[in-house]
């Protein structure tokens, strides 16, 4: 999936599901994000965030949303801190 210069890509190593995000994380995209870490059946997921160029509320939103979604199963292990700090600075 691409919005302008962002790109949502997939891929398994062994089982777990790596979501690489790359370019901008903004309102265009957010509900793609959301959508492509809650619709993975892996055991374990990753989201990988190094190569995210700018991300905003709506995109700290979406990773919040799909945490929240899976934080009932077993698979979800830890969220990262600089995602609970962004939220809990306010941004909203």
């Amino acid at each position: 999936m691409t919005s302008g210069e962002t790109q949502i890509t997939r891929r398994s190593v062994g089982d777990v599901e790596v979501i690489e995000l790359h370019g901008d994380v903004d309102f265009a995209i957010a509900d793609d994000v959301r959508e492509a870490l809650c619709a993975t059946g892996a055991n374990v997921v990753i989201a990988d965030l190094g190569s995210i160029d700018f991300i905003d509320s709506a995109g700290l939103r979406a990773l919040d949303r799909a945490w929240h979604a899976a934080e009932d199963v077993p698979r979800v292990r830890d969220r990262p801190s600089c995602i609970d700090r962004q939220i809990d600075s306010g941004d909203r």
